[in-house]
């Protein structure tokens, strides 16, 4: 890093009344592929803004699309996760979206185990679902992986809903941070 930024770096958190601070130039799209990096919440929302996301807007407008999965048929709710997995996919493989067809394998196209694991964790941060490597193999094209993430986050909502429901609490009453403990 350039002394002159890491000086500028350093005043900033001085005159912020930071205690701790440390300056150095990253590269977010090297570092999220390590998983212990990528799972880190604390890197998460630094990675999304280095990338030019809002990491709060993302979760929102996630948690709604869950939210919808969860009150559609599994074809609606394939059509609505379909979108995401394919931009995954191409995102792991690192080729345009546009060269992925829907019923293709995936594996015909160059994805080998590692990418698997690689998109199952992709999946896994966006959706809070985690497939096994060998479910995703299975049904190796996007099409086929988007029914079964769909099915899985349906499944994961009703059963969210069923432990609600049996110990009789009102889950439209519960604070959205205590929903997890549920």
């Amino acid at each position: 890093i350039d002394p002159a930024r890491a000086f500028d770096g350093m005043e900033q958190a001085l005159l912020a009344g930071v205690g701790h601070a440390a300056v150095a130039e990253l590269d977010w799209v090297k570092l999220s592929r390590l998983p212990h990096i990528a799972a880190a919440p604390k890197y998460a929302a630094l990675g999304a803004r280095a990338n030019g996301r809002d990491p709060l807007e993302e979760s929102l407008n996630l948690t709604q699309l869950i939210a919808r999965i969860a009150t559609v048929s599994l074809d609606e709710a394939t059509d609505l996760v379909s979108p995401i997995v394919v931009k995954q996919i191409s995102d792991v493989m690192r080729i345009p979206a546009g060269k992925l067809e829907a019923g293709r394998s995936v594996m015909d196209v160059g994805m080998d185990s590692m990418m698997m694991v690689e998109l199952q964790m992709a999946m896994g941060r966006a959706f809070g679902v985690r497939l096994p490597v060998l479910d995703l193999m299975d049904r190796a094209t996007a099409a086929g992986i988007s029914r079964r993430l769909a099915e899985e986050i349906q499944n994961k909502a009703a059963s969210n809903g069923d432990a609600a429901a049996s110990a009789g609490i009102d889950i439209d009453s519960v604070p959205e941070e205590q929903l997890d403990e549920i």
